[in-house]
């Protein structure tokens, strides 16, 4: 039977040139799943790490990064919509934009890893 006592290590590796990011609220859930397992868990950055991607690098207990490895932390943008933009429909993507930001801003601040 194996061993199940200790601490348990999972490495996540952003090892490619550049992780541009993706959906704020998949990165939200990413951040909160790694922070809840029972693991160790350890990130590494050996390129650069965009929008969501960075709060994602953030959930580890241990960081690590290269010399040259470039974090970029934006505002939330809204992509096209293909049905007429009324202003519902902005005022509603204005909301879940600023939501989304509130969001990253907390879990960097979470951190101590906000500057602004």
């Amino acid at each position: 039977m194996p061993d199940l006592a200790g601490t348990k290590t999972a490495y996540f590796g952003f090892t490619g040139i550049l992780d541009p990011g993706g959906f704020v609220a998949d990165g939200v859930y990413l951040y909160n799943h790694i922070r809840q397992r029972p693991l160790k868990v350890i990130t590494h950055n050996t390129g650069s790490l965009s929008s969501i991607a960075v709060a994602v690098f953030v959930a580890a207990e241990e960081r690590y990064c290269s010399q040259h490895s470039m974090f970029m932390v934006h505002p939330t943008t809204m992509g096209p919509h293909q049905d007429q933009l009324t202003w519902e429909r902005l005022d509603g993507s204005l909301k879940a934009a600023l939501a989304d930001d509130q969001r990253t801003e907390n879990i960097l601040r979470e951190k101590d890893l906000f500057a602004g």
